[in-house]
């Protein structure tokens, strides 16, 4: 499943990832912990990737307000 607003991160950086998949809102993540129980964010500078399991995609998402 692609995440089309993580394109928007202005640098590669773990804590910028996490703040990406955090503006997907609490809805679209728990679809993504769901269904595909894994994400892979690419940096589109210099495409690095980070791969968060469902149980680090879970701790993400518990710490979402909204």
């Amino acid at each position: 499943q692609k995440i089309g607003s993580v394109n928007k991160m202005e640098c590669c950086n773990i804590e910028k990832v996490k703040i990406a998949l955090k503006s997907l809102g609490k809805e679209q993540l728990s679809v993504i912990i769901k269904e595909d129980k894994k994400a892979e964010i690419v940096c589109p500078k210099c495409n690095k990737k980070y791969n968060f399991s469902e149980e680090e995609l879970k701790k993400i998402y518990n710490t979402m307000k909204f």
